[in-house]
């Protein structure tokens, strides 16, 4: 795999996040300047992520888009909940989505789990999985 992929969907990830934030605590009423934030930390599983797609194109690949969107909407949830398991234990919480709005790490979700992930946003990461899978192959293939 070409490292620039990587670099081009790491730099995808962070911008979405800092998009999603901002635009997610200005309808929350929360930010009308539409600051958005990520952590750092993210770069190393945003970096994971065109390994994903790769390998759920190869394994996939007479699958339609919107199959594989459940699948790749199935391992984010698990590369989130194991690396944030991982930070929560070196004690670098990045987002916790128990808590209410605590020192700026997240806010509260009804359908969390373990505060590392939450149902609600399932819709959010079919759909990410369709955009990223169409970021990919565009970088992929002018690389």
């Amino acid at each position: 795999m070409n490292i620039i992929v990587n670099i081009i969907m790491v730099f995808f990830g962070l911008i979405l996040e800092v998009f999603w934030t901002g635009i997610i605590s200005f309808l929350k009423g929360k930010n009308k300047k539409l600051i958005g934030h990520v952590s750092l930390l993210m770069v190393p599983l945003y970096f994971i992520i065109p390994f994903v797609y790769l390998l759920v194109l190869k394994l996939l690949p007479g699958y339609g888009i919107f199959l594989r969107a459940l699948v790749y909407m199935v391992i984010f949830f698990i590369l989130e909940y194991v690396y944030g398991l991982i930070l929560k234990k070196l004690g670098l919480e990045a987002w916790n989505y128990s808590k209410k709005n605590k020192g700026g790490i997240g806010c509260y979700h009804k359908y969390n789990f373990q505060g590392l992930i939450t149902l609600e946003y399932a819709p959010v990461w079919y759909v990410a999985g369709i955009i990223g899978e169409i970021v990919y192959t565009f970088a992929v293939g002018i690389l």
